[in-house]
């Protein structure tokens, strides 16, 4: 998938309803600026939280003009791509790594196991 997010300028998620999308999580690792829709799920990965620099813009689905000014804004600013991509890399950057993350997996699984 990494592949198709480096030949990509934003990636979109037009979403009205759902939690935590890896398609957020991929374009941030990437460094793809978002064009997400303005639902809960989206919001924390997007904007970011506790100081973080944004990773995309998030646009009102009920609201047409919405989408195409944001979408405006990130095709005729690449400073602000970039910026917006660069946002979502350090996110991603304090996040566990694979291996981190497998380990932890593992005493989760041995704690069920042994109980």
């Amino acid at each position: 998938m990494r592949s198709a997010y480096e030949g990509a300028d934003v990636v979109l998620n037009a979403s009205s309803s759902e939690g935590l999308s890896n398609v957020l999580l991929e374009a941030k690792a990437a460094g793809k600026p978002i064009l997400a829709s303005d639902i809960p799920g989206n919001r924390h990965p997007v904007l970011g939280e506790d100081g973080d620099a944004p990773a995309g813009l998030l646009f009102n689905l009920r609201d047409h003009g919405d989408f195409l000014r944001k979408a405006l804004r990130l095709i005729d600013d690449p400073e602000l791509r970039h910026t917006l991509g660069q946002g979502g890399e350090n996110q991603t950057a304090r996040l566990p790594g694979s291996e981190e993350e497998g380990l932890g997996l593992l005493r989760v699984y041995e704690t069920a196991l042994n109980r």
